[in-house]
């Protein structure tokens, strides 16, 4: 996002919806957002981000989970990174212990799933170590908690966020708030829809395929869809991480070569080379596409710019 955190204030929020199952991506944006600026340097943090992030007070990051702390959606790799930040104190709910906020589904759950155990150990220690109420920062982690409305600031002039309600998990959940609130970061559940000319699962939210990448008739069938092929949420539903995304590309990709070599993609038209469908496409749409030698360019420039800074690449975002 561009919008950068009031100057002036100390506190964010990063709240996952009722409707969404936490996301692992919050742990990584609280590290961000509470990580010194200076450890940033040597990164490839985008300048105007990096700008940002030196010029914010926050001191506070809360953390909004929808279920509690062996259900979150954190890896243990990312849990540990955040957790392990120095200056850093670590709250839960309040509380010195998680155990309190377990389930019987929970413990269940842990016996069968070791990245829970793991992940639910490591918030026990990072709370039980909480106690140095003289650290500068603050991780603040509210479980079975979710935002239940967001409050305009009287005096923001950007219609911006001060106020943030909070409602417990049940029907007497209780009710709570986080006052002068500089940030909101949400996950978004998301859910596919249809699009012309091609089958959906209405069900799923997703267009039917084979797994790989190969988009099917309808939903159950082995039939493929000649030349037509789905990719991420699209494809496998709102879930995964950027690995997970990562491999889900590749696959599709995959299919198109093999389709390609074994000769059962043949582009329409009078061209041969898919590649110049691809491109014949682009420009009948006027979609700016960029080509893999111009994406080799930007790559190199971009080292380039970091190289003269002491960074791994000088990111170009406009």
């Amino acid at each position: 996002a561009r919008r950068a955190p009031r100057a002036a204030c100390e506190r964010a929020a990063l709240t996952p919806p009722c409707t969404c199952t936490p996301t692992n991506a919050h742990p990584a944006k609280a590290r961000l957002l509470l990580c010194p600026p200076e450890l940033l340097h040597g990164t490839d943090c985008a300048p105007a981000a990096l700008a940002a992030l030196k010029a914010s007070t926050l001191r506070k990051v809360t953390l909004l989970v929808r279920r509690g702390p062996a259900a979150a959606a954190f890896t243990p790799k990312e849990l540990r990174e955040v957790l392990g930040m120095d200056g850093i104190r670590v709250s839960i709910d309040g509380a010195q212990t998680a155990d309190t906020l377990l389930t019987d589904g929970d413990r269940e759950a842990m016996v069968t799933s070791r990245p829970r155990r793991r992940v639910y150990d490591l918030l026990c220690k990072a709370a039980e170590a909480a106690g140095d109420s003289s650290a500068a920062r603050e991780l603040e982690m509210r479980f079975f908690t979710s935002p239940s409305a967001f409050v305009a600031g009287a005096d923001r002039s950007d219609g911006g966020v001060a106020r943030v309600e909070c409602q417990a998990r049940g029907e007497t959940g209780v009710t709570d708030a986080i006052d002068d609130v500089a940030l909101v970061l949400t996950s978004i559940g998301q859910r596919g829809v249809p699009m012309e000319g091609a089958p959906f699962d209405h069900e799923r939210g997703v267009v039917p395929n084979d797994g790989m990448g190969r988009v099917v008739a309808a939903p159950g069938s082995t039939d493929a869809v000649p030349g037509l092929y789905v990719v991420g949420w699209l494809k496998r539903g709102a879930n995964g991480i950027v690995g997970t995304n990562l491999v889900c590309a590749g696959n599709t990709v995959a299919c198109i070569e093999d389709d390609i070599a074994r000769g059962t993609l043949v582009p329409k038209g009078s061209a041969t080379d898919p590649a110049d469908v691809i491109r014949s496409a682009a420009e009948a749409s006027s979609t700016r596409s960029v080509s893999w030698a111009g994406w080799e360019a930007i790559d190199a420039e971009e080292r380039r710019l970091g190289e003269a800074d002491g960074r791994p690449r000088h990111k170009l975002t406009d």
